[in-house]
């Protein structure tokens, strides 16, 4: 799986450690799209990996903030 290689990649890049990583992988149920969506997340440590899966869960709650602020900056560009 492409995923599970670029994992390892940016494991080894980051940490030294190829296995530092984690996948999170939506399901065919659970995804808005029909392709298969997965998300590598790089961690090396627990608390790492904690604080990685709370950021991409806030990725959701505050996703309704970000379109005014692009509007708004596409503006006065």
């Amino acid at each position: 799986m492409l995923a599970h290689r670029i994992g390892r990649m940016l494991g080894q890049r980051q940490f030294g450690d190829p296995e530092c990583f984690t996948l999170v992988y939506s399901g065919a149920r659970t995804r808005r799209r029909s392709w298969p969506h997965v998300h590598v997340l790089v961690a090396g440590s627990v608390a790492d990996k904690r604080r990685n899966v709370l950021f991409l869960q806030m990725k959701h709650v505050l996703r309704w903030r970000r379109w005014p602020l692009l509007r708004w900056a596409l503006e006065t560009a």
